[in-house]
């Protein structure tokens, strides 16, 4: 419990410092650290803090829900395809808009892309959990599992067809999807106001905080056998089912706000397990752990971005993560399957 509290208690500090970093980075034409009262300018940043604390925090959570409700420690929601599977419902909702379909307005709202990207992001799981036989086989309730390299070429293959529809309905749109690009490599944008992604950023860490009291319990029950989980009373495929639509809907939001940023749900739940210890994370405390650590990564290579001019515009966000994430992803593989051997 000591051990818990001082992690806490450092990703907390590290997190306000990289907040006050973000509110003073400066973009545009410059790089540096420096406070502005220009109230346009602080709107931008506080959108842009905001935003990278809500997706960050939202990530890590589902990381946790998937590696533990998958057992698989390679589960993350881009790793499976639910990321690129929302982005492909917003990029659906924005062709039908550039269609005239749908009224402008009504499809850059932030409150309507929510419901394509969370239908995308259902569609995309579902056609994992079909494709690995986890749920309707029965593997899940002999205690099986679907192999690590299973899952994970499953997962690329529904990520690279979201991708490929996405990248259709782009070529397909009058402007050639100008403005949707975030949608293919994930980037913290401006266009929403600093009041949405705030009240973005507390949804995401009171829902955090409602499934880590409420819910952690049941996710360590999960974390055993199957016969085990039921033994102490958890009625196993109601909380898959729960804990499955709470993947999606964490996931939509992050994808809404930023696109997919992918590995962030990879890294932060293992950084939690290694911060916490193997004999103290209890998902109690792995979830706020593995939600502030995915918001550390995103607002620290945000205001990295904003910090380092490269002479030719800034550098997506998604692809910082995605040089973290990639060798991680690699380390965890081998690791694994060296275990299995």
């Amino acid at each position: 419990m000591k051990r818990t509290a001082v992690v806490l208690a450092i990703l907390v500090a590290a997190l306000l410092g990289v907040c006050i970093l973000r509110l003073l980075a400066s973009g545009g034409g410059g790089s540096g650290l420096a406070w502005t009262t220009d109230p346009a300018l602080l709107s931008i940043r506080f959108s842009r803090l905001f935003s990278g604390l809500a997706v960050g925090a939202a990530l890590g959570a589902a990381g946790v829900i998937l590696q533990t409700l998958l057992r698989n420690p390679l589960a993350s929601p881009d790793v499976v395809g639910v990321s690129a599977g929302a982005s492909l419902g917003v990029m659906f909702n924005l062709f039908l808009s550039a269609r005239g379909y749908i009224g402008v307005t009504l499809a850059t709202s932030a409150a309507w892309q929510f419901v394509p990207a969370a239908a995308g992001a259902g569609l995309a799981m579902l056609l994992l959990v079909a494709s690995v036989g986890w749920y309707w086989k029965g593997r899940a309730s002999s205690g099986a599992t679907a192999e690590p390299v299973t899952l994970l070429l499953t997962g690329v293959v529904i990520s690279i067809l979201c991708g490929a529809g996405v990248m259709f309905l782009q070529a397909l749109m009058p402007d050639a999807g100008f403005g949707t690009s975030r949608l293919l490599m994930g980037s913290l944008s401006e266009e929403f106001p600093w009041q949405s992604t705030g009240a973005a950023a507390a949804g995401i860490a009171i829902a955090v905080g409602a499934i880590a009291l409420l819910g952690g319990a049941t996710f360590d029950a999960l974390s055993l056998p199957h016969d085990e989980a039921v033994s102490v009373g958890v009625n196993v495929p109601a909380v898959r089912l729960v804990a499955l639509i709470a993947t999606g809907l964490l996931c939509t939001v992050a994808v809404v706000i930023a696109g997919p940023i992918g590995f962030v749900g990879l890294i932060a739940p293992h950084a939690a397990r290694v911060a916490l210890g193997a004999g103290s994370a209890r998902h109690a405390w792995l979830f706020p752990c593995a939600a502030a650590i995915g918001a550390l990564v995103i607002v620290a290579a945000d205001t990295a971005i904003r910090l380092i001019d490269l002479g030719s515009g800034r550098m997506p966000l998604g692809i910082i993560t995605a040089l973290l994430g990639g060798p991680t992803l690699i380390y965890l593989l081998r690791k694994e399957t060296r275990g299995r051997a």
